[in-house]
């Protein structure tokens, strides 16, 4: 029988004891460090969810600029003050020289943006819907628009940006990419070295003008509902980070006829029909523009086989075509921002 009283082993139970002790410390000592690396690491990963959810956006974001040739954005700060150029006259004045007043603001606004509304030459202008209650349509002076422009989308769009010499628009595009992958894929590399999605990148700059390309990889999917209702919910989002912006939708462009006809998936038949509900998709939101780019590099009813090697991505020649369409078919609220 052990004697518990016995000086040995009271003094081996103690050093148990102080073991003990110190294992627990150092249990909790690790468990503590490994928590607290993980919450940084979930707070630095998700902050922008953070931001968004409860209304944290800060108005001192670090301004960085990128280089947007290679599908970078801009991480600049939008500074949140208001044009109130646009507000409504309280002086007693009649309604017709209210009306007067914001068309002056209107061209005063858009003259601001490079674009002229005054008397913009629309001889280009394939199949554009816009509601004319809200737009104006108007034409691109100078390309200092670009700064205020992001485009986002698939190989296509990474094509316009890679071919045309334009370097101050934030291109958000990768290879591949549907409506619903953009919501979720890093694809957008800021200037400090982290990747977001299109939407967080949104959410560093204040943009006017946000050109939407989707589709391409969608032809084969055996329900084009399911792309329209993605569709839906990125716009929906992206008017969530960027409720000021004018949106435009830009249809998807047509394939070569050799393309068309060997391929069950791609091809000219089913382009159409999804350039249709998305123009049905713009008239049911009412505030998007569907933009009939693929009017620029169309020839009888087909992108021309010397547009393109593999009869689907542009060429630099034809790439400048969708870029000088753009130009020339530009919209701007007519309530001025």
């Amino acid at each position: 029988m052990v004697d518990k009283k016995n000086p040995n082993y009271i003094r081996r139970q103690r050093a148990i004891a102080r073991r003990k002790r110190q294992i627990r410390i150092r249990v909790a000592t690790v468990t503590g460090i490994f928590v607290l690396f993980a919450i940084i690491i979930f707070a630095t990963k998700y902050k922008g969810d953070f931001k968004r959810i409860f209304g944290g956006e800060s108005a001192d974001k670090t301004t960085e600029a990128v280089d947007n040739k290679k599908g970078d954005t801009t991480s600049e700060a939008a500074t949140g003050s208001e044009d109130t150029t646009g507000e409504a006259v309280t002086d007693g004045s009649d309604a017709s020289t209210e009306e007067q007043t914001a068309g002056v603001d209107v061209a005063e606004a858009a003259r601001a943006d490079s674009i002229n509304v005054t008397n913009p030459d629309l001889s280009s202008k394939g199949s554009d819907w816009y509601d004319d209650a809200i737009f104006e349509p108007g034409n691109v002076t100078d390309d200092a628009y670009f700064d205020k422009v992001a485009l986002i989308g698939d190989s296509r769009t990474e094509g316009l940006a890679f071919y045309c010499d334009v370097n101050n628009w934030a291109i958000m595009a990768d290879k591949g990419l549907t409506a619903s992958k953009a919501l979720e894929n890093d694809i957008v590399k800021l200037a400090n070295g982290t990747t977001v999605t299109p939407i967080e990148a949104l959410g560093y700059k204040e943009y006017k003008y946000i050109y939407i390309g989707f589709g391409m990889n969608e032809l084969g999917w055996l329900y084009p509902e399911v792309f329209i209702d993605d569709y839906k919910t990125f716009i929906e989002e992206v008017k969530k980070v960027q409720p000021n912006a004018v949106i435009m939708v830009e249809s998807i462009l047509p394939v070569s006829a050799s393309k068309s006809a060997s391929d069950e998936n791609i091809n000219n038949s089913k382009i159409t029909t999804y350039n249709g509900m998305l123009l049905d998709m713009c008239k049911e939101f009412g505030d998007v523009i569907y933009l009939d780019t693929a009017s620029a590099v169309t020839v009888d009813g087909a992108l021309p086989e010397e547009a393109s090697t593999d009869g689907v991505h542009c060429d630099k020649n034809y790439n400048e075509k969708i870029l000088e369409y753009i130009r020339k078919n530009t919209y701007v609220r007519k309530t001025a921002q």
